[in-house]
């Protein structure tokens, strides 16, 4: 934590999630707080996995999201924020 410059970014949380439940201790908790208050640890898309073609069916992945979703709001309190991927930039959000 000595480089507030740096910042890291997770794409998927279950072994992050597996850590947090049965590893993790006291300090180490606080530490991540105190990371995704500051920015510098951040959780986009939020999903327990990535998709990929573990995942190829449409019902498994929004199970997927929902499940990674509902662990970082009761957890954190927060939800992630992500964007569907297109060709050209993002100038504004298209949800």
């Amino acid at each position: 934590m000595l480089q507030k410059q740096r910042r890291f970014i997770a794409v998927e949380q279950e072994y992050f999630r597996l850590w947090w439940d049965g590893i993790a201790s006291y300090r180490q908790k606080r530490q991540v707080r105190h990371l995704l208050a500051t920015r510098r640890l951040e959780f986009v898309i939020g999903g327990q996995v990535m998709h990929d073609e573990t995942v190829a069916h449409f019902d498994d992945q929004i199970l997927q999201l929902t499940e990674g979703h509902g662990f970082l709001y009761e957890t954190f309190g927060i939800r992630p924020r992500f964007f569907p991927l297109c060709a050209g930039p993002v100038t504004k959000p298209l949800l």
